[in-house]
């Protein structure tokens, strides 16, 4: 779940005793396609032995010829392809975007939808799964069982608006 909700809710990674996260920036952080990023603890990295080595793994990668393999003890040694800076500095404006906003906004926001969208279900006799959910538990996923399974998928396909 935590991966699903950067930028959409808080997350304290340390609270929530996450040591790993890997997640793409093309949902709630209105990131590019294919960039994406992770965290990692530095206690996990350090019991990470590396499978490749490449520019980056070692301490002075900017100056390779001196030869110098200490290993970088950055999460840049896992990075071992090309960085997409045109994607990073999109990143970094929509970042900026949404920090400007304020996260706690951007999190009442969609909390506020999620109930408003489980009271119409309510109406309309479905029960969502997440509609027993203490509001600290809700994000701005709703799933719910439905005997119409097949035709609710069959319309939504009609209409080009398939969930994922």
């Amino acid at each position: 779940m935590p991966a699903r909700a950067v930028g959409a809710l808080q997350i304290d990674l340390e609270d929530s005793k996450i040591d790993f996260l890997s997640c793409g920036t093309q949902k709630w952080l209105f990131g590019l396609m294919g960039l994406a990023f992770i965290y990692i603890t530095p206690e996990l990295q350090r019991n990470i032995t590396l499978k490749f080595n490449h520019w980056s793994t070692f301490g002075m990668h900017s100056s390779l010829l001196d030869y110098n393999l200490d290993h970088n003890n950055s999460a840049d040694s896992l990075q071992n392809r090309t960085i997409n800076i045109i994607g990073v500095n999109a990143l970094i404006g929509a970042l900026n975007m949404l920090l400007t906003y304020g996260p706690s906004k951007i999190e009442n926001r969609i909390i506020e939808h999620t109930i408003y969208t489980i009271e119409q279900f309510h109406q309309i006799g479905i029960k969502p799964v997440c509609g027993k959910y203490k509001i600290t538990n809700l994000s701005g996923i709703i799933s719910f069982k439905s005997p119409k399974s097949k035709l609710i998928y069959k319309r939504l396909t009609e209409e080009r608006s398939v969930p994922h």
